[in-house]
């Protein structure tokens, strides 16, 4: 059986349009408590 064509996505980037630009934000204390799991950051 061969692959299925589908569309390509037209939320993506590039020439291929297979891209995706990501972004992710990161919070923790100046100590890196949520880092190293430490005090009631320990079950984050």
């Amino acid at each position: 059986m061969g692959a299925a064509a589908v569309d390509a996505d037209p939320h993506a980037e590039g020439g291929a349009r297979d891209g995706y630009r990501t972004t992710s934000l990161y919070y923790d204390t100046y100590g890196f408590d949520v880092f190293h799991q430490r005090g009631p950051f320990a079950r984050g």
